[in-house]
Formats: structure tokens, sequence, C-alpha cells
């Protein structure tokens, strides 16, 4: 961990959901703060909008409630919000960019025969179709997704040890 930490581009994410991994500080704030706690991003987020309930948060000029399937819904900083992918995100003050998505399929062939959707796997999240724009703002250390080309993470690992010695 602290070796993730000394690299000034990394951060070291814990979650209930997936084991603790060394992220890029890019791909650690695209992770949904309510499962993913990340040692450089979270006292941000938490001082910025720590608001637990909807009407508390849009009291806030600098927060939006966002709403998610994949997740509990939470207050974000809006800067942070126009980040999360639309097809998962529903931000109350963020309504011109958040559209219902064309990529509603539930199976990888139904979703896959859709010219501008990709099918995406996830240890966090389940799977789901998500339009080809969207799907390139998951972070790819986390997000696999069969229409676009994979990225190297350049703080991929699987344990922390190894994370630690790309430093």
């Amino acid at each position: 961990k602290s070796s993730c930490d000394a690299m000034s581009s990394c951060s070291w994410c814990e979650s209930g959901a997936v084991p603790s991994s060394c992220y890029t500080v890019d791909d650690a704030k695209l992770l949904p703060f309510s499962i993913f706690k990340c040692d450089k991003i979270f006292e941000t987020v938490e001082g910025a909008c720590a608001a637990s309930s909807q009407s508390s948060c849009d009291s806030m000029d600098s927060c939006t409630w966002c709403k998610s399937g994949a997740v509990p819904s939470s207050c974000y900083p809006i800067d942070d919000a126009k980040s999360l992918p639309p097809s998962i995100f529903g931000c109350d003050k963020l309504s011109g960019l958040n559209a219902t998505a064309s990529c509603s399929a539930s199976s990888e062939s139904s979703c896959d025969a859709m010219s501008d959707c990709t099918w995406c796997k996830s240890g966090a999240v389940p799977s789901s179709c998500y339009s080809t724009g969207d799907a390139k703002s998951l972070p790819p250390s986390i997000f696999e997704c069969d229409k676009l080309t994979k990225v190297e993470a350049s703080c991929s690992a699987s344990s922390q040890s190894t994370c630690d010695a790309k430093s």
C-alpha cells in the first residue's frame, strides 16, 4: 500500500466486493464511491459532498444526488458526477447529460448485435450493456468491454506486493 501511494499517479483502493488493489488516480476517481475507498480520493469526496440524503446533498451547490442500479444512491461533487457513465448513473443536477441509454439489452449477444453498444464485465458490478461512448469512460482496470481494445493500466496488479514493485 505505501509503495503504491508513493507513486503520485496511483492510489490504493479497498473494497468489500473485490480484492484491494493499486489503481491509477484517474481510474480510482471513476470507481463507485460507495463500493471503493481509495486513499487519495476518499478524503476529497467525503469532505466535499458528505450528505447522506438527497435533500441535504442538493442543498449544496457543488453537489448532486446520483442514483444507480449498480450501487447505492450517493452524493457526488458535480465535476466528479459528470465523469460517471450516464447509462449507469442518473444525477439530478445533470439532467441534460443523463439521457436514457439506448443500450438496454440484457444479454451479451443482443447487446453486441447493436453497433453502438458493447457488453462489459466487471467483478465489482453485474455485467451490462453500455454505449461504446460510455464504456470508454469506464476504468479499464475494472471493466472489460468486448468491443473495446484492451488498455494495460499502468498500476494494474493482482496483489499489493506486485503493485508495490511497480514504482
